[in-house]
């Protein structure tokens, strides 16, 4: 049996394609992956960063790609610092008068989405698909182009996605970035410069035509040959941090999994940048305090809350953690005593009040397993529509990640050259039968709270994948301000607690496979977004632990 489930439905339709056609997870995936690209350009794309988390059912072995967007080496403006207006927030975006970090070839970081699929596709896909065919359907889409969904449509919207405020330095408009880039506006708006709808049918030519082109050239032309060539000579003339060399020398890297075991359950994620070391945290300290056989009401919300501003406090600068201190940043989260003494001060009442980010927006997720693969890919733009700009030769948007980098030098998350970003939380996990849960999910912080709900209702407290992605949520990760979903029950009775609570229809969309107790693999794509899912076979899936 093969599933796949991803944030687009047109998406989940390619890799269902792939799978009927005799393609593996990795290669429905990667298709799948290049069909978001094309459907959902605002949140993703071919100049965004990609976070790719495999396992190998058969040996057990988990491993991540890092495809994340890189920093240029090209000197920082200093007039960045002098017009630095501050944070957003205590761990958000850096807010520079004038958006210089965010809007134009000045935020833009080297992408690393095409690299990764390149490196995922030669290391894990089953050589029974060509690439050709696994791009054919992003390709058609973007030649003959898609009606809109409601899901789609809504990123259009500049101003209801939660992270484009134009009265909120650092998190500029969808129009405000579109704006300053006409070339942008003609292909990505329409003719009179509103955005597209719902209903809408949208066609991207030019897409179309650079996948043809990968599709007989291969994916490391994207940034190693012809393509790379004009991208990087685009950025030069244009003012970007990026020089020739860092598009050259680009390299999607593969890594060790970060793993922890809780009880009989072994963990795995992408090490940090990632925040998915947050997601191990919050489920150690939740298993700690035994919250799964809490009943489900306000007070185990309370103490849900807590464990999330725990993990916050603790990683304040995990998306700027260098390669050198990776080992030390994941034994100090883990650490026995350190989760214990978490443990004690949230038992003992400690409301664990802590600064935190906004929530974000731009990225989205696909999950796909079969008999011997799991596959989390979290890819990226940035925030909606990533920096606006596009080199006019290869029109895909570029993406906006430098502005999460203190324009400052010498502080723990300043603009360095090479600085790699995480972005994504990607969880499998594997009990005493193997393989039993993989997910991962876009949006912002919200991605990490979501991700540990939905792993933590899963793996312990016996809920059904496909139902523990509907649950009402929570998000907290500043003060003691606690973000719930209308639909979660005990709200009033949780601000009697303490808690400053805000109602907030906004979660982030977790797409998730679950093993059942009889082998079988369960599908949990989130109504939340547009979700999407494609299945083949019926057999069962073990895998190895």
């Amino acid at each position: 049996m093969a599933v796949l489930v991803a944030c687009e439905r047109h998406a989940a339709e390619v890799g269902g394609q792939l799978l009927r056609a005799g393609g593996s997870a990795v290669d429905a995936a990667i298709g799948a992956a290049f069909a978001q690209s094309v459907v959902n350009p605002l949140l993703c794309g071919l100049g965004g960063s990609a976070l790719v988390l495999h396992a190998d059912l058969r040996t057990g072995t988990v491993t991540a790609i890092n495809g994340e967007a890189a920093t240029g080496s090209g000197p920082v403006p200093e007039s960045w610092a002098r017009r630095l207006l501050g944070r957003v927030e205590t761990f958000g975006r850096y807010a520079v008068r004038g958006e210089p970090n965010q809007i134009g070839p000045g935020a833009v970081m080297v992408p690393g989405f095409v690299d990764a699929m390149d490196a995922l596709l030669a290391g894990h896909g089953s050589g029974r698909i060509g690439l050709a065919d696994i791009l054919s359907g992003a390709t058609r889409l973007a030649r003959e182009g898609f009606t809109l969904t409601p899901y789609l449509g809504r990123w259009w919207d500049a101003g209801s996605a939660g992270d484009s405020h134009a009265s909120r330095p650092g998190y500029p408009t969808l129009a405000d970035k579109m704006a300053a880039q006409p070339e942008s506006a003609a292909r990505y708006l329409r003719a009179d410069g509103s955005g597209y709808r719902a209903g809408d049918r949208f066609a991207q030519p030019w897409i179309a035509d650079i996948l043809d082109h990968l599709a007989t050239a291969g994916l490391p032309d994207f940034l190693h040959g012809s393509l790379g060539g004009i991208l990087a000579a685009a950025l030069d003339r244009d003012g970007s941090l990026i020089t020739a060399a860092d598009v050259a020398g680009y390299r999607a890297e593969p890594a060790p999994a970060t793993t922890h075991r809780i009880a009989g359950t072994l963990v795995h994620t992408a090490p940090p940048p990632s925040p998915g070391l947050q997601v191990l945290q919050m489920l150690g300290l939740a298993h700690g305090l035994r919250l799964a056989g809490e009943p489900r009401g306000p007070q185990r919300w309370d103490r849900l809350a807590a464990v999330m501003r725990a993990s916050f406090a603790d990683n304040r600068y995990i998306k700027a953690t260098r390669q050198e201190d990776v080992a030390d940043t994941v034994r100090a989260a883990l650490d026995a005593d350190a989760l214990g003494a978490w443990v004690e001060r949230i038992r003992g009442g400690d409301p664990v009040r802590v600064r935190g980010m906004q929530p974000g927006d731009g990225t989205t997720h696909v999950t796909a397993v079969d008999e011997e693969h799991a596959v989390c890919i979290t890819h990226s733009a940035g925030s909606v529509g990533g920096s606006g700009y596009l080199v006019p030769e290869l029109g895909y948007l570029l993406n906006n990640f430098l502005g999460h980098y203190d324009p400052r030098p010498d502080n723990p998350d300043s603009i360095r050259p090479g600085a790699r970003i995480g972005t994504g939380a990607p969880l499998i996990a594997f009990d005493g039968n193997g393989f039993r849960f993989a997910a991962g999910a876009p949006g912002g912080s919200r991605l990490v709270t979501s991700v540990f709900q939905v792993a933590h209702e899963v793996l312990f407290g016996g809920t059904a994948t496909d139902a523990a992605v509907t649950l009402p949520r929570l998000h907290s990760e500043q003060d003691r301000t606690v973000f719930v979903e209308p639909a979660l029950d005990g709200a009033e009775q949780l601000r009697a607690l303490g808690n400053d609570v805000r109602v907030s229809a906004y979660m982030s969309r977790v797409q998730a496979i679950g093993r059942d107790r009889s082998g079988r693999l369960v599908p949990g794509a989130d109504p939340r977004g547009d979700p999407g899912l494609a299945h083949t076979g019926r057999s069962g899936v073990r895998g190895s632990g």
